[in-house]
């Protein structure tokens, strides 16, 4: 029998109908982590008997993961296709570390009703699969691993030492310190790259010249609601615009030629065009904030004097938050890259880098932690947009009242049974009403000037609400649920729709998670969490914890249902996971789906009860 060349730390063992997305959602996380895990079985099992490269990946591992699911110990009657035993069955007989993980639907058979070359299975100590503790089960399960994951420090080093060799043969000149990573490597590699980063660089200065314009314009809207200096606010926007107008994104537009380039190098294509698109697009917004700013500054005198901070404040913030996001795709686009490539160019270029002090820093270097940070920052900028939103709905009534107070002047101007007031369909056609009512020409350029602070008004509020649409838009696709997304996955998007207020798109959520049947979300649970969404708001609560099982082998619990939500324990209010206590004698307030609504009743727990699985109905942002 071929050996594989390829030594995997675990070998990862689960029966398709219940255990393979948990199976996959593990085998990401241990890849992040460091661990080589084996995983792609289905290319080994050709049918027929059992393959015996599957033996061979499972003598060469350290560590079996077996995921133990339902009936996954329910043993087929042709043992020469019943995978899931036969892999076991070699664990054992090769002595390997075996982890078993149960989840919450896996039926324990007693050790007797096991053949013999599986019951040893049964010895080994396993990990209880939890939804919403998810990263403390991870720890758990490497805790239990022989092997010790491999940091990519680690193991690419000892590739980059034997490359060295290599290339002092060849005669490739190594500048710097030993690369992490094997790109660049050639002079060829270097030369593409040098022209990516030259590219990229000018991108990044350009966006900085942008960001550094807005930032000041900002101080100088400040001012005005300190001040009202509003000249020197127009003189702030003039330089602005002049800053603005020498920038031309088009001519920083990759190339077609630069983007055969790119895809000859492990940096992504798709990045470099995005990279572009994000500077274009953020050129475009830095003009609509200064026009969001002038008419702001414009309306002052019917704007109270904290809302205007309050405005400028949130936009100081969206803007450190979008600078962050954008440094973080410019670490996402470099990734490939060599540690010793990535620092030259920061020494070189740090200086351009003004308003990307993140850059300055070391760089995320993992996808996964890109991304988590990229997250984590969209939602700030959700969240100051929210404020934002706000503001304005407090602005929009001072709007109303503004209207009432105009419409009843112009009633005044009529008399004692004077015609009734009409809003005018533009400011020429309310100058002719005012004239034909009588208004002398003073009353006239004073309401006139009221009518212009209104449309002013109007229109930075129409402003606004379009960048809150975009900014929900952006959400939809990002988040967009899919029919493969793990039902924690689901949920986590649930959450964030609920977040932003976009209700549909929660729903859509919730009916991937009902088509899926998951034991991780039953249908019940499905059920309450769209009366909740549907009813969000209206309900006396806002927040709490829903249940969506029990931990294994119970099925049920004397007070608690599956999809019971609680929101407060002995007078006190549960928000989430950190309110919750499981204490005998306590009085729950528990919200329960009855004929589509959910209704108020009060429960006391008693002694020897199962821990409940829960999920949370509001996002933390931890």
């Amino acid at each position: 029998m071929r050996k594989s060349k390829t030594k995997y730390d675990i070998f990862i063992s689960y029966r398709r109908a219940g255990g393979y997305q948990t199976a996959h959602l593990l085998y990401d996380n241990l890849v992040r982590r460091g661990y080589r895990v084996s995983f792609d079985l289905e290319t080994l099992r050709d049918g027929g008997k059992f393959n015996e490269k599957l033996y061979d990946r499972i003598e060469r591992c350290s560590d079996v993961l077996a995921i133990m699911s339902g009936d996954s110990l329910q043993l087929r009657e042709n043992v020469e296709d019943d995978w899931f035993r036969l892999e076991i069955a070699h664990a054992l007989k090769c002595r390997k570390n075996i982890v078993p993980v149960f989840l919450r639907d896996f039926k324990a058979p007693a050790k007797s009703e096991l053949p013999e070359d599986m019951r040893g299975l049964m010895d080994y100590n396993g990990v209880v699969a939890s939804q919403e503790h998810f990263d403390s089960v991870l720890n758990q399960i490497c805790e239990r691993f022989a092997a010790r994951p491999r940091r990519r420090h680690a193991r690419i080093a000892a590739a980059a030492a034997a490359l060295a060799v290599i290339a002092a043969a060849a005669g490739v000149a190594w500048h710097g310190r030993a690369v992490l990573f094997p790109f660049p490597f050639s002079d060829v590699d270097k030369q593409r790259f040098s022209e990516i980063q030259e590219l990229a660089t000018r991108q990044i200065a350009n966006y900085c010249i942008v960001a550094n314009a807005s930032a000041s314009l900002l101080d100088a809207a400040e001012a005005v609601a300190s001040t009202d200096l509003a000249a020197d606010f127009q003189n702030e926007l003039q330089r602005f615009n002049n800053t603005i107008s020498q920038i031309d994104v088009d001519s920083l537009k990759p190339s077609d030629r630069l983007l055969e380039v790119a895809s000859k190098t492990p940096i992504d294509v798709g990045d470099v065009k995005a990279f572009w698109e994000n500077l274009a697009t953020d050129v475009q917004s830095a003009k609509d904030e200064a026009s969001f700013l002038e008419h702001t500054i414009a309306t002052r005198k019917v704007m109270a004097k904290t809302d205007l901070l309050n405005i400028v404040r949130i936009k100081r913030k969206i803007q450190r938050a979008s600078s962050e996001l954008y440094a973080y795709f410019v670490m996402g686009l470099f990734a490939p890259v060599a540690d010793g490539a990535i620092a030259d160019m920061k020494r070189k270029l740090a200086p351009s880098w003004t308003c990307l002090p993140e850059l300055s820093r070391p760089w995320l270097r993992e996808e996964a932690d890109i991304d988590t940070a990229m997250e984590k920052t969209f939602v700030d900028i959700q969240n100051a947009l929210g404020e934002l939103s706000a503001i304005v709905g407090n602005q929009n009534m001072g709007l109303r009242r503004d209207e009432r107070e105009l419409e009843a002047l112009q009633n005044a101007f009529g008399g004692e049974g004077g015609a009734a007031f009409k809003a005018p369909a533009s400011p020429e056609e309310f100058r002719r009403q005012l004239e034909q009512l009588g208004a002398t020409p003073e009353q006239i350029e004073a309401q006139m000037a009221k009518v212009e602070e209104i449309l002013s008004m109007k229109r930075r509020l129409q402003e606004t609400e379009g960048e809150i649409e975009a900014a929900k838009a952006r959400a939809r696709e990002k988040f967009a649920p899919k029919i493969d997304d793990e039902p924690g996955i689901l949920w986590g998007k649930v959450l964030r729709f609920l977040s932003l207020d976009l209700r549909d798109a929660a729903l859509q959520c919730v009916d991937i998670l009902r088509r899926k049947q998951s034991p991780e979300f039953p249908f019940e649970a499905c059920t309450a969490a769209e009366v909740f969404i549907r009813n969000r708001g209206r309900l006396p609560f806002a927040a709490g914890v829903m249940v969506t099982g029990f931990e294994p082998p119970a099925t049920h619990h004397a007070i608690f249902k599956v999809g019971d939500i609680v929101t407060g324990m002995d007078g006190k209010a549960v928000t989430g996971f950190d309110d919750y206590r499981a204490t005998e004698g306590c009085v729950y307030t528990v919200y329960r789906c009855k004929d589509g609504a959910l209704k108020r009743i009060d429960l006391a727990m008693p002694s020897g009860q199962p821990r409940a699985s829960l999920v949370n109905l509001m996002e933390t942002g931890e």
